[in-house]
């Protein structure tokens, strides 16, 4: 196996790796090829076509199969635990246990060096977790969320569960797309999507959502509140009106939809505008956040460089991460999203923190602001068959 590390812009960092088959690795398969692929700290995590889960050293090269993963159809990085999910439904995971997101039998820092069963799942038949957060489906479509802020007791919220009372708007989900931020999106089997936000408890006072509609109209207030008691975030559901969709990929500050038609849009607001400074989305004036935006599609030819005569390939996989996303098509390419700055200035800012009845100052001044867009570049790569992330800056 080799790896190249490369900057592409900003935070975002490319690990280019040629796999090997495995051979002579306690293997019997002469053609077993990766399926997928995870960047962790000193290894990486390799999902195989018959369903065994290997770690490669990256300082040696060495190839170890992890012992106890069987069948397994899906493996997952939640930032500090690794999730793997198998053909019958049973969800495991191992690593650093912060968070509670392995056991909350054990503490905090316990490190999990081999694979555990997680309790209270079983039967699941579509999960997707990154940065802290989980969610997954049961075959009987019972819905199951971890490590949001619902619950007055915090090691609850490490428990897979749903509020029992709210458990009709989760109803029928059929793909799961955790986002790299906040923003977490649900595709329901009528084609429906709904999205959960958190916006934790900070001295800003400021809730960073996004409320994406087709329409163009908001729905701040029909949102409903999950919380159960929790005192560190808010955490909403919020119905959107989004339609055909294939995929859904969020970071930290927007949101993209690949739609049926083949077309890849993206949500503008000024969460992308004050991307570096979220103070800066309370109007001066009127103490209120702005949730207005649109939906922006996003010009495949011109990224790709196609001509007007040429067919625009699919997109087959998006990968977010909190700053950049991938974006692979059936043609073996792959492009990414990035935030660049289009005008440095002087921001003003209702202070919403400043709740003192006295102040005579309403209002702060971000000063010398870079004020974002988003853009989009191809990189230097052919004949892509996977892409992968850590969730934050790292890319497969």
């Amino acid at each position: 196996m080799k790896n190249v590390l490369q900057k592409i812009s900003g935070q975002l960092i490319l690990c280019v790796l040629l796999l090997l088959t495995v051979s002579g690795c306690g293997t019997d398969k002469e053609n077993n090829r990766v399926q997928t692929v995870l960047m962790q700290q000193d290894c990486n995590v390799l999902l195989y076509e018959d369903g065994t889960v290997w770690e490669n050293d990256r300082e040696t090269g060495a190839l170890s199969r992890i012992v106890g993963l069987d069948n397994i159809i899906k493996i997952m990085d939640a930032g500090v635990a690794t999730y793997a999910l198998s053909e019958t439904g049973e969800v495991y995971a191992w690593g650093e246990n912060r968070g509670l997101m392995i056991s909350t039998e054990a503490s905090k820092d316990t490190v999990f060096e081999e694979p555990v069963m997680v309790s209270g799942l079983s039967g699941i038949v579509e999960m997707d977790v990154k940065n802290g957060n989980a969610f997954a489906i049961d075959e009987n479509g019972h819905f199951y969320a971890w490590g949001l802020y619902l619950y007055s007791d915090e090691t609850k919220d490490s428990i897979p569960g749903f509020p029992q009372e709210k458990e009709d708007l989760v109803a029928g989900v059929k793909s799961i797309f955790a986002g790299a931020g906040n923003y977490h999106y649900f595709l329901k089997e009528d084609g429906s999507v709904f999205s959960i936000m958190e916006s934790p408890m900070d001295l800003t006072c400021v809730d960073d959502f996004i409320f994406p509609q087709e329409s163009g109209t908001l729905s701040y207030d029909d949102a409903v509140d999950l919380r159960e008691g929790s005192k560190y975030g808010k955490t909403i559901l919020y119905e959107t009106d989004i339609k055909d969709v294939v995929n859904i990929a969020a970071d930290a500050y927007t949101v993209f939809v690949y739609k049926e038609d083949g077309t890849l849009w993206y949500w503008n607001s000024e969460r992308i505008t004050y991307h570096d400074n979220k103070l800066a989305l309370a109007n001066p004036e009127t103490a209120e956040i702005d949730y207005s935006g649109r939906f922006e599609q996003v010009d495949m030819r011109a990224i790709l460089g196609l001509a007007d005569t040429q067919d625009i390939p699919k997109i087959v996989a998006m990968c977010a991460g909190a700053e950049n996303v991938l974006f692979l098509t059936d043609e073996g390419q792959v492009f990414v999203s990035r935030y660049v700055t289009t005008e440095i200035r002087d921001v003003e800012y209702y202070n919403l923190a400043n709740t003192n009845p006295n102040r005579t100052e309403t209002t702060g001044v971000v000063k010398d602001m870079e004020l974002k867009q988003l853009d989009f570049v191809p990189l230097d790569f052919e004949n892509v068959v996977n892409i992968g992330t850590d969730g934050w800056d790292t890319f497969s």
